[in-house]
Formats: structure tokens, C-alpha cells, sequence
């Protein structure tokens, strides 16, 4: 099988030489310590391209703490949380899942 000319096939370049090429053609890249996530943790939020703690989720994630520490279920955190009206990152209703799932990452 004959091997294509192109970027990949014939040269190999250090994160450095792409970058140093990327920003003299102004594409922005995100900062080397700020990792890439794709979807945040509850209780973080995005803020001017760098991740802080969000303290309305952070509350709300302390709540279900406590709601967990009570021996509540996570079908019961679920309601509680949706009877409050604080919503999950998604903007919806809180489901046991999303609970869980929070609670146990």
C-alpha cells in the first residue's frame, strides 16, 4: 500500500511547532493548564473560558449530601430537589439517575 503525502503520513511535528502554527494564524487554543472538558462536573460552571466553582450548585449538591446522609433515596433526593426548584445542568427535572450519579462520582 503506497503512503499518502500529506501532514501525517510524512512528517511528525511536537505539540510546540502546532501551536507556534496555530497562533500565527490566530486560532485560539485553551490554556495548557486548563484540561478539556467536555461536559462539567455539577458544581462547576465555565467562566470567561476558565472552570470555577458554581456556589448555587455547590449548595444544591450539599443538600443532596445531607438528604443521602438521612438515608433518603435517590428517587426521594429527586423530588425533593424539583419540589425546591433547583435544576440539574440540563435545565429539566431531576431524575434518580442524575441524582446517582452526581452523589457517586
Amino acid at each position: 500500500m503506497a503512503c499518502r503525502s500529506g501532514v501525517g503520513a510524512r512528517d511528525f511535528f511536537s505539540i510546540r511547532t502546532i501551536r507556534k502554527a496555530l497562533s500565527k494564524v490566530s486560532i485560539q487554543l485553551r490554556s495548557e493548564d486548563q484540561p478539556e472538558v467536555s461536559q462539567l462536573l455539577f458544581g462547576k460552571k465555565r467562566v470567561n473560558g476558565r472552570v470555577v466553582e458554581d456556589k448555587i450548585e455547590l449548595a444544591a449538591l450539599n443538600k443532596m449530601k445531607a438528604l443521602r446522609a438521612k438515608c433518603y433515596s435517590y428517587l426521594k433526593i429527586a423530588q425533593v430537589m424539583n419540589d425546591l426548584g433547583i435544576k440539574p445542568k440540563s435545565g429539566g427535572k431531576w431524575h434518580l439517575k442524575v441524582v446517582y450519579g452526581i452523589l457517586n462520582r
